[in-house]
C-alpha cells in the first residue's frame, strides 16, 4: 500500500528529529573520549620533547647514570633489569602490528 505524501513528510520529519537527537547524544557521550585523546596527545608531546632533549644534550643523563652506578650500584642494576624488561615488552607490543602509529 502506497503512503500518501503527507504521511511520507511526517515520517521524514520524525526521522530527522530522531537523527538530531542521536547526534546530540553522540556529541555529549564522546566528550570524555576526546578529553582522553587530548591527554594522550599531551603525554606524547612531553615524551617526544624529553627524547629530543636527551638526544640534543645527553651529558646530564649520562652523569645521572654514572652517579647511580657509583653511589648505588645494586639499585642501578635492578633498575637496568627492569628497564630492559619493559623495553622488551614494548618491542613485543609494538611488533604486534598496527597498534601504535609511531
Amino acid at each position: 500500500m502506497a503512503k500518501s505524501r503527507s504521511e511520507l513528510q511526517q515520517e521524514r520529519g520524525q526521522l530527522l528529529e530522531r537523527i538530531a537527537h542521536q547526534r546530540s547524544t553522540l556529541a555529549r557521550e564522546i566528550t570524555p573520549l576526546l578529553e582522553a585523546e587530548q591527554a594522550g596527545a599531551r603525554i606524547r608531546v612531553l615524551v617526544q620533547a624529553a627524547v629530543r632533549s636527551l638526544q640534543e644534550k645527553p651529558l646530564p643523563a649520562v652523569a645521572v647514570v654514572v652517579a647511580l652506578l657509583v653511589w648505588k650500584p645494586r639499585r642501578a642494576w635492578r633498575w637496568a633489569r627492569r628497564g630492559l624488561w619493559w623495553w622488551r615488552k614494548w618491542l613485543a607490543v609494538r611488533d604486534l602490528g598496527g597498534l601504535y602509529p609511531f
